[in-house]
């Protein structure tokens, strides 16, 4: 395309230096014997060259008008990709803000939960220090139960005691029925 434009320029310099060649004004020569218009061989050449000028610029439109279809294509696939990240933009903002909403409210429950395993672990304790007093008191209870097992006497000896008390209960009447007569 360039080439072209220059042959042109450079054909029409051509015509044009001719024609200044022709049209100069000699003073030794009548004016009336120089022509004012251009030669026919100089209209064609100029007409040709116009022609080609034309068609290059045709083709040049054509060429243009491809690359901006081009263009406007790669626009469209721009903008619509644009679009798409935007939309995708929009659920991850809202995904996120659900992230958040969730994360805060695991938080709290995390805070609950750790308050209520505090809890239970002081009670825990608590259970534990009264299981050993309440361990402490029946092992008391069972040394007692012990000692008095030692102690007292057997239930053939309770039964011995009992049957000698019941026997001098009897006897002592009989005692004191002698000793009034």
């Amino acid at each position: 395309m360039k080439t072209f434009c220059i042959f042109l320029f450079v054909a029409l310099l051509a015509i044009w230096a001719r024609a200044e060649k022709d049209f100069s004004f000699d003073s030794a020569a009548p004016p009336e014997t120089k022509s004012r218009f251009a030669m026919l061989d100089d209209v064609r050449i100029l007409a040709n060259g116009l022609l080609q000028l034309g068609h290059g610029l045709k083709d040049f439109v054509h060429k243009t008008k491809g690359q901006m279809n081009d263009i406007f294509q790669k626009l469209n696939i721009f903008d619509k990709s644009f679009y798409e990240l935007s939309l995708q933009t929009s659920e991850i903002k809202e995904e996120e803000e659900q992230l958040r909403q969730t994360t805060a409210r695991l938080q709290i429950n995390n805070e609950e939960i750790k308050n209520l395993s505090q809890e239970m672990n002081s009670k825990i304790e608590y259970l534990i220090q009264n299981k050993i007093q309440l361990q402490e008191k029946v092992w008391g209870l069972e040394d007692k139960v012990t000692k008095l097992a030692t102690i007292q006497p057997t239930m053939q000896e309770t039964n011995e005691i009992s049957s000698l008390k019941v026997s001098r209960l009897v006897k002592v009447p009989e005692i004191e029925s002698q000793s009034k007569l």
